[in-house]
């Protein structure tokens, strides 16, 4: 018969200096958008990339926008919003103008999964060089409102007709990015 003896010590001293910090690592790459998220394009420069003639002998001219933020979801329960860089010409200057503002853009915007088509009639403004933007918002964005306190849900009824000076300071998006000057016809 054997007999095993464990000892044990445990001594307890003052605690020693800190080490030094370590390196702070890169900071990693910026992810792509998900699928939840706000999502607005560059300005884009308007071509007509198609003509087709109404009933009533009009010609119309197309432009189609890829844009593949705009999924089924967005189109059942978010909004896409479009813009255009236009002159004023009763000020002599430029705005930025809602497309579903029907008094001031004679210009058709239909949404459809990974595209936006937009249609207009020269005869009345060809929007041919034109710069123009769009923003993507799911249904399930709350945002900060306008003034900047609080949050606030807007539907997308409300989004879409929104002027552009209202939805940049609610998603801070650049208001002039690289928009080209404007000739005045």
């Amino acid at each position: 018969m054997g007999l095993i003896t464990m000892v044990s010590c445990t001594k307890t001293g003052p605690a020693g200096a800190a080490g030094a910090t370590g390196a702070t690592g890169a900071t990693g790459a910026t992810g792509a958008a998900g699928p939840d998220s706000v999502q607005y394009s560059p300005w884009i420069t308007l071509v007509t990339k198609g003509r087709m003639v109404d009933i009533y002998s009009d010609s119309i001219y197309t432009d189609t926008i890829t844009a593949p933020a705009v999924t089924s979801s967005v189109l059942s329960s978010g909004a896409v919003i479009g813009y255009i860089y236009a002159p004023d010409y009763l000020a002599g200057d430029s705005a930025i103008v809602n497309v579903d503002d029907e008094e001031l853009v004679e210009i058709v915007q239909l949404p459809e999964v990974g595209k936006i088509v937009l249609y207009w009639y020269p005869q009345d403004v060809d929007y041919t060089g034109y710069q123009y933007r769009y923003v993507v918002i799911p249904g399930n964005i709350e945002t900060t409102s306008t003034s900047g306190t609080g949050t606030t849900s807007y539907n997308p009824g409300q989004l879409k007709k929104m002027p552009y000076t209202d939805l940049d300071g609610i998603l801070k998006m650049r208001t002039s990015g690289n928009l080209a000057p404007l000739s005045f016809r």
